[in-house]
């Protein structure tokens, strides 16, 4: 049987959440997700198949299936169809979508395309999903979508680097791994201009384990004349974007899916390769070295251990070229 994603009906779920899933399953369905969504099957979905599948699970589990997915997601369900980008990526009922990098870094970069006529947006299919919706509404003839292909994504954004353009490539970690020949061949060889904007770094929550952006850093660091940063905060995540505007070599910026850190410019020092919480020339004698959203986690650690031993936070925006990193680092060591 194809994989299918389940939507299922909130007020219909009759068994526990780890229950349902696992029915689900053995029932054929390989991939299940659970929607609070209404609606009736469209008749392009009521195949034999699907509805076999929604009267055993009926039958079965007393579980309403009001969509069944095929290939497209949302399929089946009138109003996702209508709008799959809005109906990608779904939350549970009542909990709204916090402004997360994504859009942040979408806003930004429609900011410094005004004011630099070089500066263009490449895709591959994740306008939405990479925040670049209100680009290509602003500034439609720098914006470039290629359809599904990261890798000809990187060799085309190396193409407009060469002819003088300033491209930044918006794409989710786990999909860049596509492109791994063409950052190496056709981007860092030739010491282009290229910013990728590695989207959803480190785990996605929402997307599950095909989304997880856990091997960028390591495949990235490799690389060579590629420079790497890691903001913590909205703030940096501009820094980092306008380092990248006037750049001589390619540039990753890697950032979560999700929200600011505001309280980061207030406890660190001022912003630099490597900052701190503590008063540089008098180093506590426990440190918590980290990147990126992981600052949420050591804070955290840091507020546990307050009181029991002395500890501070050294904080790195950047994580290459790594000598200037190692440097700041070692001065606290």
């Amino acid at each position: 049987m194809a994989a299918f994603s389940i939507g299922i009906m909130a007020d219909s779920l009759r068994l526990p959440f780890a229950q349902s899933l696992k029915k689900c399953r053995e029932l054929g369905a390989d991939g299940v997700q659970l929607y609070a969504v209404d609606g009736e099957m469209s008749p392009e979905a009521q195949t034999p198949e699907t509805i076999a599948l929604k009267r055993r699970l009926l039958a079965d589990n007393g579980l309403e299936v009001s969509a069944l997915c095929g290939d497209l997601g949302g399929y089946g369900l009138a109003r996702a169809e209508e709008n799959p980008g809005k109906y990608h990526s779904v939350r549970p009922a009542g909990q709204e979508r916090e402004r997360n990098f994504s859009l942040e870094a979408g806003d930004i970069l429609t900011g410094m395309a005004k004011a630099d006529s070089r500066i263009c947006a490449v895709t591959a299919a994740m306008a939405a999903g990479t925040g670049l919706e209100g680009f290509r509404g602003a500034i439609p003839e720098r914006f470039f979508d290629v359809g599904i292909a990261e890798e000809h994504a990187l060799t085309f954004s190396a193409g407009l680097a060469a002819d003088g353009m300033r491209p930044f490539f918006a794409v989710y970690s786990s999909f860049l791994q596509r492109g791994y020949d063409n950052l190496i061949h056709d981007i860092a060889l030739q010491k282009l201009p290229v910013t990728v904007l590695v989207d959803r770094a480190g785990l996605s929550f929402g997307d599950g384990p095909t989304h997880h952006g856990i091997f960028d850093v390591p495949f990235l660091l490799g690389i060579p004349q590629f420079r790497i940063f890691t903001p913590s905060c909205f703030d940096s995540l501009k820094r980092a974007m306008e380092s990248a505007r006037t750049a001589d070599s390619p540039v990753a910026i890697r950032y979560p899916d999700s929200g600011d850190i505001p309280e980061v410019n207030n406890l660190f020092t001022p912003y630099d390769t490597v900052r701190t919480d503590f008063q540089p020339d008098n180093p506590p004698e426990n440190l918590i070295i980290t990147y990126g959203r992981s600052v949420r986690t050591a804070l955290e650690a840091e507020r546990l251990l307050s009181g029991k031993a002395g500890c501070g936070i050294v904080l790195l925006e950047s994580l290459k070229p790594c000598r200037p990193v190692a440097d700041g680092i070692m001065r606290f060591i």
